[in-house]
């Protein structure tokens, strides 16, 4: 059964309903375009104290292992936590509010920076490790330690980026919520199964970094 709002619903279990491709991906490219912001200041700030200090001492490969960490990473997982949460913001059955719609960016960010945190010590301990296995503890110290350390330096930025972006979904949809949720409902039949896929594609971008960590890949 579909609803008659000609939205992008489908009825999965008796009187519940999940929202479909559309709103989550019109979230997810919301959220990747906000992070974009801190990802540009930190590659700004870091790139240059970073590329000042040593010259022309970085090779090409450690240049594409910090791109692929302070760019595809945190845009990938902002566009991941957007697909999964951040449809919540346009939902034309449960309308949202200024006010948790913001909140919805905030947790959007934050897990998006938990998502980096585990991306960065696991990176960090293949790289820092050459000569023994890198270890279970070595990467949850890294993780702790960099979301802590992060939290200080740019939580404040990443969760006022989230919420103002938030905040921004839910203006841009209020008036026109058939703007993001336009799409026949005939056309949802597994929400899960694209999650799913969502994952699996920040997955690959987590693998790729990885592999660029291991000793002599930089």
């Amino acid at each position: 059964m579909v609803t008659n709002l000609d939205s992008d619903y489908v009825q999965v279990t008796h009187g519940r309903w999940k929202l479909g491709l559309k709103a989550r991906l019109m979230a997810a490219g919301w959220f990747a375009a906000a992070a974009c912001v801190p990802v540009f200041l930190t590659i700004l700030v870091f790139g240059t104290a970073l590329g000042g200090g040593a010259g022309s001492g970085f090779g090409f490969g450690w240049v594409i292992w910090f791109l692929w960490l302070f760019a595809l990473i945190p845009v990938s997982a902002a566009m991941l936590l957007g697909f999964i949460f951040g449809g919540r913001i346009v939902d034309p059955i449960h309308r949202s509010t200024g006010r948790r719609a913001a909140l919805w960016g905030t947790l959007v960010a934050s897990c998006s920076y938990v998502l980096l945190s585990a991306a960065w010590a696991g990176s960090i301990t293949l790289s820092s490790n050459p000569y023994r296995p890198a270890s279970l503890s070595d990467a949850a110290s890294s993780f702790l330690m960099l979301l802590f350390l992060g939290s200080i330096l740019v939580g404040w930025l990443i969760l006022g980026v989230g919420a103002v972006a938030g905040y921004l979904l839910y203006l841009a949809s209020r008036d026109d919520p058939g703007r993001f949720v336009d799409a026949p409902g005939e056309s949802v039949k597994t929400p899960n199964l694209w999650i799913a896929i969502a994952m699996l594609l920040f997955l690959a971008n987590c693998a790729g970094l990885l592999l660029l960590s291991m000793p002599g890949q930089n």
